[in-house]
């Protein structure tokens, strides 16, 4: 009978975490407020990356329009900008520093009223 080498009790899952049953409570409040920082340093890594992809749309759009190139374009590059910037603003709650979530807003916002300025290339005549 071949056997695993993986252990299955119960302390396998908490040293995997970083935190041992031998810790003391200042130890466990240190560790976690390590990871919770983290936490929130991917967030917010993750939202401004969503933020910098929508602008990039956006400005995609822009350019699309101003060269007269094909309405679809347009559309595809201005709805994926709309994209990002919904898909950022559905993580926002978790932003847990109030003058950081602010600053996101104002960037989420900024970029909205961007997005909804960009109007559709003209008509191109034959």
């Amino acid at each position: 009978m071949i056997r695993s080498h993986r252990r299955s009790d119960s302390r396998a899952g908490v040293r995997k975490s970083g935190v041992s049953p031998s810790m003391v409570p200042s130890q466990m409040d240190s560790r976690f407020e390590e990871l919770r920082e983290r936490s929130q340093q991917n967030l917010m890594t993750f939202l401004n990356r969503e933020l910098g992809l929508g602008l990039t749309f956006a400005k995609t759009a822009k350019l699309q329009a101003r060269m007269h190139y094909n309405l679809e374009r347009f559309e595809h590059a201005r709805n994926h900008a709309k994209m990002a910037l919904d898909a950022a603003r559905v993580f926002k709650h978790r932003i847990t520093d109030a003058k950081i979530r602010r600053a996101f807003e104002r960037r989420a916002e900024e970029l909205d009223k961007f997005i909804s300025s960009l109007e559709p290339p003209p008509e191109i005549q034959p």
